[in-house]
């Protein structure tokens, strides 16, 4: 069975067929911590996930879990690469 008969099957079944995203695994912090607080906060329009590292205080946030996990690799991958 081909991907496209089986959207097609799905389709006809009522499912809609969606791609699996790899989970991205944290980096630790350029300091040597590996723990972080998670906050959330409502600013009236979205939702905003912080993080932040518990020894040194580095922080970042994102739209989501996955874009602050995102936002926090890229910020250590960057301090890395100095």
């Amino acid at each position: 069975m081909t991907l496209e008969e089986l959207k097609k099957e799905a389709k006809a079944q009522g499912y809609k067929l969606i791609p699996i995203k790899a989970e991205e695994k944290f980096l630790p912090c350029t300091c040597g911590s590996n723990r972080r607080e998670h906050w959330s906060r409502w600013n009236g329009k979205e939702m905003i996930i912080t993080l932040q590292c518990i020894r040194c205080g580095k922080r970042v946030s994102g739209n989501s879990e996955a874009d602050a996990k995102h936002n926090w690799n890229e910020m250590i991958r960057s301090e890395s690469d100095e």
